[in-house]
Formats: structure tokens, sequence, C-alpha cells
């Protein structure tokens, strides 16, 4: 994203709406990313490539909280 990282995002999101569930897919992850957004409330935090059934999973997990 140009205008802001996928954390500065989260930021953004929770503030509008602190109950969304926010999925955070990246290319450029790193272990130290995955802390950071678990720590900010991150719901998950995925890197590309994305197996199909990983992502189904987390998003219907997501739906349900």
């Amino acid at each position: 994203m140009p205008s802001m990282t996928g954390l500065e995002l989260l930021a953004v999101l929770h503030e509008q709406e602190p109950e969304m569930q926010v999925i955070l897919l990246t290319s450029h992850g790193h272990l130290d990313m995955h802390v950071d957004a678990a720590q900010q409330g991150a719901y998950a935090y995925l890197r590309k490539p994305v197996d199909v059934a990983t992502l189904k999973t987390v998003l219907a997990s997501a739906l349900a909280d």
C-alpha cells in the first residue's frame, strides 16, 4: 500500500470499528511483523502465497467470532 503500512491500517480500522476482525495478508512478512500484528489486535496474519484451505479456515473462523 503506498500511503500506509498494514499495521497502520490495522490501527485505523480498530479505531473506527473496534470489534472488526482484521486479517492481514502480505508478501513481505517476517516473524517480527507477525508478533506486532498479533499484539496490535490482528485476527490473523497470513503470508503470500496463502493456501486456499487455510484462507477459508481463517475467514470462517473470523466470521464465526
